[in-house]
């Protein structure tokens, strides 16, 4: 995808899904701290409001089993945000306030696809917390699902409790190759 003809922001996007499932830190950091501040309605974000998160999630999980510094925990702190400005979740550089983000639909059918390679279920995609990478909740999937839906890119049919999804291809690596042909 990297050599191919793919839009950068989508790219960005799919990459951000990759760096998710392999960086449990930054995962953890951006579904669970950073999200919380994004539905809470934080303006402007500082780096030591996530000092207390950073030292709670390595304490006693570093190699050594102890704890990092406090210039390290500030570092991977100041660290986790610029990422964040990186895959242009956030903007600004010592005051950091949320962008104005949408995950681009071929980013978002390629992070389906993605789930759904891993054997999840309709609902279980759907509410899936990797989807909090884009500040994204289970209610914010189901409105893009629905309006892709409308627009025959996959289709997506609910009843109840029940639901299901049928995607454009029939694997990850298979919408890859499509995305960038």
């Amino acid at each position: 995808m990297a050599k191919g003809d793919l839009n950068i922001d989508a790219w960005k996007a799919c990459l951000l899904w990759h760096v998710g499932n392999i960086d449990e830190l930054y995962f953890r950091f951006a579904s669970d701290w950073l999200f919380k501040q994004y539905k809470d309605g934080a303006f402007f974000l500082r780096t030591d409001e996530a000092v207390p998160f950073v030292r709670k999630t390595t304490d006693g999980r570093i190699a050594s089993g102890g704890k990092l510094s406090e210039y390290s925990v500030l570092r991977t702190a100041r660290d986790l945000f610029k990422t964040a400005v990186d895959f242009g979740i956030l903007e600004g550089r010592v005051k950091r306030k949320f962008a104005n983000y949408h995950i681009p639909e071929e980013a978002f059918v390629y992070v389906l696809h993605g789930l759904a390679g891993e054997g999840r279920n309709t609902a279980k995609i759907v509410s899936s917390k990797s989807w909090r990478l884009f500040l994204m909740d289970a209610d914010d999937v189901e409105r893009e699902l629905l309006r892709l839906h409308q627009y025959k890119v996959l289709e997506y049919q609910i009843a109840g409790s029940m639901a299901s999804l049928k995607l454009p291809c029939e694997s990850l690596t298979e919408y890859a190759r499509k995305l960038t042909s």
